[in-house]
């Protein structure tokens, strides 16, 4: 499973999840911070 992580949520827990969620991402990353929900 792949997740996408909320701006509300710390991007440093991607590290600690990454293990049982390959793949996932932070929207800071993706650079989608402050992006509407329905656009995500």
């Amino acid at each position: 499973m792949k997740l996408l992580l909320d701006e509300n949520l710390s991007d440093r827990i991607i590290y600690r999840i990454i293990d049982l969620y390959p793949d996932s991402e932070h929207v800071k990353t993706l650079g989608l911070t402050n992006t509407d929900d329905v656009v995500i």
